[in-house]
């Protein structure tokens, strides 16, 4: 006799649930409604929660998520990066401490700034499992802030405390850092410009120290550099900035012979030789990231040596080179056999070809960005025999503004495993070609529209059954097309139509009716599209109960006892601005 699904033994759902990915754990919230044991599998799988304003609002006085602590007790990150408010994030933070998490990754970026007493209350009780910090973009951060850090993260491996608002980071500060975290392998000090090369030379000093983080540091210097390349002994990553200083002879050497075990170099903004580009295609280095954002300096044929020697890349970014062309990149891309992502924004004389030749000689390629260049212009060299070879999976193709619709549907016939497309601001598509990618690529997830104003909706065919983000702000979608998106994207998850003029509240009801509704949509931006009463709102929750945040322009806003009481059905009706 068959067995009841309940009568499973826990480790066969257990079995199970590690199967899903992380990418999927939204999935899990109609899976955990069925019974209280898959609920506690599926909660035991959540390793990050990610706190925002929706969060605080929902806890017991606007205070107290410690519930969630014990629900999600096998969280491992804590992330903070939506703008809370000071009182929030101290509150939340004493409750983790305590709590009976071991979490080993916080991030608190884009606060106000490091607050001392609940981070002391913490590091007493996480001292030596808290692994990862993050402060990035933090309004103020100072020496003391760091002094407070080590003092409370001795076993730190990971910190970031890049591009403060206001930084008064100083050498002393990151010596600081270099004399107490003995075990840091990764550190980001981009955007702070009180740091000299003083800063490396003390954090060269780590054994342990891998990575190394420094843009937009307007003091540091090609020495400083230099001096890191020779003494850290370990170094794997190496991301940096250094304008308009050429690189001089001393500096190439001293890359020639300290920089072998280099296996991720990115550099921004700088002024690149061809004999540097000449070494970095040296055998002895084997690198799996290339990036030359912006760089200046060099020419194709130091470009050339770079890539060919380098046949190991995985990760290719060229943004920003202005002299690039189809021809040169058909001859690099025949040297990229394991390349899986390549950058070639702002690269204006690159056309369609371009694309169809890395589809045709890159086998690994799996995501291509080509913003603000030339698609659609020049003649192209379309590859009927690609077929369905082709791994591209991700394509960003925002502000082409001469990408038109025959090109786009030739593109989609290459990639059949297409699952994220951003075509934004290119405003010569429409609708037509739209659904065709939707045709050919019936893989995809995402969709960026956003303003593309001849877009009006994905076509009559609902060939966008698997699609779950749809961002079409400022886009021509209308009521109509809200109504087809209703009947044919089922999964869609998160959809934006701020600044979508023609959708109105008949649109809305179509989207979100009962018998042929998106099921699962969770997030709705209705910015600047119309005006809709306190009732119609309920009946918008009341209809999709997985809606949980709804975007509207301030003036729009309903009572805040509206928004309360929709808040205790689980949607938060909050404004952007």
């Amino acid at each position: 006799m068959a067995q009841s699904w309940e009568d499973l033994p826990e480790e066969l759902w257990k079995a199970i649930f590690d199967c899903i990915k992380p990418t999927e754990y939204h999935h899990l919230e109609s899976i955990s409604l069925v019974c209280k044991r898959l609920q506690f599998f599926s909660d035991r799988l959540v390793s990050t929660l990610n706190v925002s304003t929706r969060t605080v609002l929902l806890a017991p006085d606007h205070r107290d998520i410690s519930p969630l602590f014990r629900r999600f007790h096998h969280l491992k990150r804590i992330n903070f990066s939506a703008s809370l408010s000071k009182v929030s994030v101290k509150n939340i933070v004493r409750a983790i401490s305590r709590s009976d998490l071991r979490v080993t990754a916080l991030d608190l970026s884009n606060q106000e700034r490091f607050s001392y007493s609940p981070i002391h209350d913490l590091g007493r009780k996480m001292k030596h499992t808290m692994r990862t910090l993050i402060c990035a973009e933090m309004d103020t951060l100072q020496d003391r802030d760091l002094d407070r850090i080590v003092a409370s993260f001795p076993d730190l491996e990971e910190l970031d405390i890049s591009y403060p608002r206001n930084s008064l980071i100083s050498d002393e500060g990151i010596s600081r850092i270099a004399v107490r975290l003995q075990k840091l392998r990764s550190i980001n000090i981009s955007g702070n410009d009180c740091i000299s090369d003083v800063s490396l030379i003390t954090l060269s000093s780590l054994s342990s120290l891998s990575k190394i983080s420094a843009r937009n540091c307007s003091r540091l210097t090609i020495s400083g550099i230099e001096y890191v390349i020779q003494h850290c002994s370990n170094l794997l990553s190496l991301s940096i900035s250094i304008n308009p200083i050429p690189s001089p002879h001393a500096f190439i050497e001293s890359f020639r012979a300290n920089a072998s075990n280099l296996q991720s170099l990115e550099l921004f903004d700088t002024c690149v030789s061809d004999e540097l580009l000449s070494v970095i295609g040296n055998h002895k280095l084997v690198l799996l990231k290339l990036v030359l954002s912006h760089c200046h300096g060099f020419t194709f044929d130091g470009l050339s040596a770079a890539v060919l020697g380098q046949q190991s890349l995985q990760h290719l970014n060229l943004d920003g080179t202005g002299f690039l062309t189809d021809e040169m990149m058909s001859s690099l891309s025949e040297h990229l056999p394991h390349v899986f992502s390549i950058g070639l924004n702002w690269c204006t004389h690159l056309t369609s070809s371009t694309i169809f030749n890395l589809a045709k000689n890159c086998p690994s390629l799996e995501e291509i960005s080509m913003s603000f260049t030339s698609l659609g212009l020049g003649e192209e060299d379309f590859v009927s025999e690609l077929g369905k070879n082709c791994k591209i999976r991700s394509l960003k193709l925002r502000h082409n503004e001469n990408l038109r619709d025959e090109t786009l549907e030739r593109i989609g016939t290459l990639c059949p495993e297409l699952s994220s497309i951003d075509v934004s601001c290119c405003r010569s598509i429409t609708g037509v070609e739209i659904d065709g990618i939707g045709k050919y690529c019936t893989k995809i997830t995402e969709l960026r529209i956003d303003g593309c104003r001849k877009v009006r909706n994905l076509g009559s065919d609902l060939q966008f059954s698997k699609l779950e983000v749809l961002m079409a702000s400022a886009s021509g979608i209308e009521d109509a097309g809200l109504e087809m998106i209703g009947r044919g994207c089922q999964r869609l998850r998160i959809l934006h139509v701020k600044d979508c003029y023609g959708v109105t509240k008949e649109g809305l009801r179509q989207l979100l009716k009962s018998d042929s509704s998106c099921k699962v949509l969770r997030k709705l931006n209705l910015e600047r599209c119309c005006d809709l009463s306190a009732d119609f709102l309920a009946w918008m929750v009341s209809s999709s109960p997985s809606l949980r945040t709804i975007i509207l322009s301030s003036r729009s806003l309903p009572t805040l006892k509206s928004r309360d009481l929709l808040l205790k059905h689980g949607c938060l009706v909050t404004s952007a601005e």
